[in-house]
Order: C-alpha cells, then sequence, then structure tokens
C-alpha cells in the first residue's frame, strides 16, 4: 500500500453477497424451471468477476479503486457528513485544577442512492461458432462483449460520480450547473461543490484569452491552500485534458528545465503531479465528457479541476464491492444467444465537503 498511496482496492474481507439469500434463491428456483441443468443450481447466480478481469473495469474507472468501499445501511445509504470540528476557535486551555469544557463536531445527516449499473450483451451461437471456427480475436467473442459491457459500466459509473445527481428534477442538461438530473443516480461531486461545499471553495479562472501569470495553478494553490488552512489535506486533483495542460503550461515557465514529476496511485495508473505548499499532488485526468463542461455565472461556460482528499470519500455498495456478472442459461429467453449482464451496485458518501474545492476554468463567455 506504501507504494501506492491513493490505492484503496476492494478488500476480501468486505461483505460480499452471491449466493444464500432469499432472493437469490428464489431467482435460482425460477431460472431451473425455465430450462433443464444438471443438478439443482442455475448458472443465473450472480458470480464474482475474477481478479484478472477488474483491471478492464478499473482501466477507464481509476477513481473506483482510490475511494473506499462500504457495505450500504440500506437502499440508500445513510451517513454522517461532518460539517466542523469543533465549536470553538480558541486554544482549550485550562488550569492544573480546572475542569474541562465540552465541545463537539458538527454534523449534517445525508443520504446516498445506491445505484445500479448494468448493461446486457451476448453473442448468437452462430456467430459464436463462426467466430470459433475463425480463430484469431474472433474466438472469443462472448468475452469481448463482456469486456466492452465491463468498459461501458465504468464510463457511466465515473460519469455519474463526477457530473449527475438526483435532487433537482429541473436540471435536464449536460451542463446544468448541479449536475444532469437521474432519479436512479446519486448526488456527485459536482453536485456537492454546488451546493453542500463551502462557497469560498469554488475559485473561477478566465482562460478564454492567452495569459502569462500562472492563473490556473494559482487558483489551485489557493484552493489547496483553504483546505488545508480548514483542517484538511488535498491528495488528489481531478481535471479534463483542458485543465491538466493549463495547470502544467503554467508550471512549466517557473523551473528551467523539464523535470515532471510523476506518482503511480494505483497499480499501472502513472500520473504527473503539481508542486503546492503541502506538497505534491497528483492529478487523475479523465476524459473530457466525464467531467464535463457547465453554464454557470454570468450564463459563462465552465470546466473544473476538483481538489479531494479522498479519505473523506466512501463508495456505499450493495451486493458485491467488485463488478459481478450474471451468465444466463442459453435458450432461457427461447433464443439461441450466450447472454451475460455484468452489473454493479453503489453510490457516493462525501463526508466532509469543506474538504474539497474546485477551480472554475471559463473556457467561452
Amino acid at each position: 500500500m506504501a507504494e501506492y498511496p491513493l490505492w484503496r482496492p476492494a478488500t476480501k474481507d468486505l461483505p460480499r453477497n452471491h449466493g444464500g439469500m432469499q432472493f437469490e434463491k428464489g431467482v435460482e428456483d425460477l431460472a431451473t424451471k425455465a430450462v433443464a441443468d444438471s443438478v439443482s443450481t442455475s448458472p443465473i447466480v450472480p458470480q464474482e468477476l475474477s481478479p484478472e478481469v477488474i483491471p478492464i473495469f478499473v482501466r477507464d474507472f481509476p477513481l473506483y479503486d482510490m475511494i473506499r468501499k462500504v457495505p450500504s445501511n440500506g437502499l440508500s445509504h445513510t451517513f454522517q457528513q461532518q460539517t466542523a470540528f469543533s465549536q470553538n476557535a480558541t486554544p482549550a486551555l485550562i488550569s492544573e485544577t480546572g475542569t474541562v469544557s465540552d465541545d463537539v463536531n458538527t454534523y449534517n445527516r445525508q443520504t446516498s442512492n445506491v445505484s445500479v449499473f448494468g448493461v446486457r450483451r451476448g453473442v448468437t451461437l452462430k456467430g459464436k461458432y463462426a467466430g470459433a471456427n475463425a480463430g484469431g480475436p474472433g474466438s472469443d467473442l462472448a468475452g469481448r462483449e463482456l469486456e466492452g459491457g465491463l468498459l461501458t459500466i465504468a464510463r457511466d459509473a465515473q460519469n455519474v460520480l463526477l457530473r449527475y445527481q438526483d435532487v433537482d428534477s429541473s436540471a435536464t442538461t449536460d451542463t446544468a450547473a448541479n449536475g444532469r438530473y437521474n432519479v436512479h443516480g446519486f448526488n456527485g461531486l459536482r453536485y456537492v461543490l454546488q451546493n453542500l461545499a463551502p462557497s469560498a471553495n469554488t475559485i473561477t479562472v478566465d482562460i478564454t484569452s492567452p495569459w502569462t501569470d500562472q492563473r490556473v495553478l494559482k487558483a489551485v494553490r489557493k484552493g489547496v491552500n483553504q483546505v488545508w488552512d480548514a483542517g484538511g489535506k488535498i491528495n488528489l486533483l481531478i481535471t479534463n485534458t483542458t485543465g491538466s495542460e493549463a495547470m502544467f503550461e503554467d508550471q512549466l515557465s517557473l523551473v528551467r528545465y523539464v523535470d515532471d514529476k510523476t506518482s503511480e496511485i494505483i497499480p499501472g495508473h502513472t500520473v504527473r503531479m503539481i508542486s503546492t505548499d503541502q506538497g505534491l499532488i497528483p492529478v487523475l485526468v479523465v476524459p473530457g465528457g466525464a467531467l464535463g463542461t457547465y453554464v454557470g455565472a454570468g450564463s459563462h461556460t465552465y470546466s473544473d479541476i476538483i481538489g479531494v482528499d479522498t479519505d473523506t470519500l466512501e463508495m456505499p455498495y450493495l451486493g458485491n464491492p467488485t463488478p459481478s456478472v450474471l451468465r444466463i442459461p442459453i435458450g432461457t429467453d427461447g433464443s439461441l444467444r450466450e447472454l451475460v449482464i455484468p452489473f454493479a451496485m453503489f453510490g457516493l458518501a462525501c463526508l466532509a465537503p469543506q474538504y474539497m474545492f474546485r477551480v472554475g476554468l471559463e473556457t467561452a463567455a
């Protein structure tokens, strides 16, 4: 773990629900009656993905491996969101025989919907047999479809985590400041930063025209310092290629030669780092569509650089902390197809929104 500072894998000691649950037993019974099997168990029961398949999921959704997974306490996960760690600004000093005074944290009760991500993928038996005869890449068409399904779930999960929400039903576009509404989603980082984080934690920078004053890098450092002064510590920056290029171009003019610092934050994923007063902070670059843009103050278009303390984020899950696969018996639906349903169920709990910030890059007036 010391080699990968932000790695929080789904460990084997987390609770998993594969078989034995009453509702899953009902599914087994239905499947057994639908098709003949060798004994009494149908292959429709959920199966955990093998370890070598998980990197396919993480490849397009590296944030999954950087957030702690916890079992959800309901269909919607309820958690205590800490907004302050003390009620006093002055030191809690007492005399030698004095009595200590009371002090408490401040909390808000919040909930996160546990969203269900799933797609059905398959291949006809005719195509499967033809692929087997052809050999090469076509010999495992079903496996390639399963991989595509996993990448689809990874893309969708990352998009929801960054820019969707389930509160404001009037936000029906991708450029909504609160994040796009989906009743089956959960509140992602854009919504949290817009509504739950302190307003001072949003710093806007105009990059609609060329600049020479390191404004982007200075704004990022300002956000990091504000969180530090409030008692937190940013350990990850999330942005798209626009934000990344702006930051590193600003930093480049401050050094006499190119000396990019990098960090392998999770196995197989190396990123560049930005220098701040609190040390080097890794920059995770996600596809532009994952982070998206939004219309903010003055009807201007913005794209974010988001700073988070990953220790204050949790991913509540139901079923299994890793994606699972339902393998549907051939012929169950009356057609000659091999079908699989990769799926995952999780949400997002932001335990301390005051320990995150964003730099809103104004990209269009």
